[in-house]
């Protein structure tokens, strides 16, 4: 039998690699205590499952593509190392919300690549992007870019009720704090979403409106 991957205690996860091949569509429930009990196929896919939130959740948040991958490994081993723990009060994609916003706050500080989650998992490839119609692509490059203006704090509650369609009780679970300031900042930060997507608007027309018709102003071609 294989023993827990370095870095890890062996009483997180007991009797760690063995094998049932959980189901795909398996109840994240049955998934989450085959992996607290050590099954390697239980722990794939969950970590499949659910890589594409965290990469959703990171990008929105700020975290520039580069940063993308060693956040993923920071939030599946704080996962792998905390399940163990986890008593299942809150569900787990709560839980999961909750790692993740954490390590984004943290994540100007140097990150350590760890070695039990690469011999678990491999490094992972950021998800397949599709090819979109260019007026898609040009409207979620706007959305990113007025995410980035917004408060850290405001940013993270937009992201989570707006985007992610979360509750605001859920949300106050993610974050530790109380309702009633998750919907203090959701004002702000709609107040402010507001503000700055009429700024960009405004300087987008006076943009249209400088440009003389019929040319093109790229790379100062007439």
């Amino acid at each position: 039998m294989k023993g827990a991957p370095v870095g890890v205690d062996a009483g997180v996860a007991p009797g760690f690699g063995r094998e049932s091949r959980p189901r795909a569509e398996e109840p994240v429930a049955n998934v989450v205590g085959l992996c607290r009990a050590g099954d390697l196929s239980a722990w794939r896919l969950l970590y499949e499952r659910h890589v594409p939130l965290v990469y959703r959740v990171a990008r929105r948040l700020g975290v520039p593509e580069a940063d993308f991958a060693d956040l993923c490994q920071e939030v599946f081993l704080r996962v792998f190392r905390g399940l163990g723990s986890f008593r299942g009060e809150a569900q787990f994609a709560t839980w999961l919300y909750r790692i993740v916003v954490h390590e984004v706050a943290r994540a100007g500080r140097a990150r350590t690549v760890r070695a039990a989650l690469l011999s678990l998992i491999g490094r992972p490839d950021p998800p397949a992007v599709p090819d979109a119609q260019l007026e898609q692509a040009r409207a979620g490059v706007e959305l990113e870019a007025i995410l980035m203006r917004l408060k850290p704090k405001q940013r993270q509650v937009f992201v989570l009720y707006e985007l992610e369609e979360l509750s605001l009780a859920r949300i106050a679970e993610v974050l530790e704090c109380p309702v009633e300031t998750v919907k203090s900042r959701l004002r702000l930060a709609r107040a402010e979403f507001s503000r700055l997507g009429r700024k960009r608007l405004a300087q987008e027309i006076d943009g249209s409106a400088a440009a003389p018709v019929g040319s093109d102003c790229r790379e100062g071609r007439p």
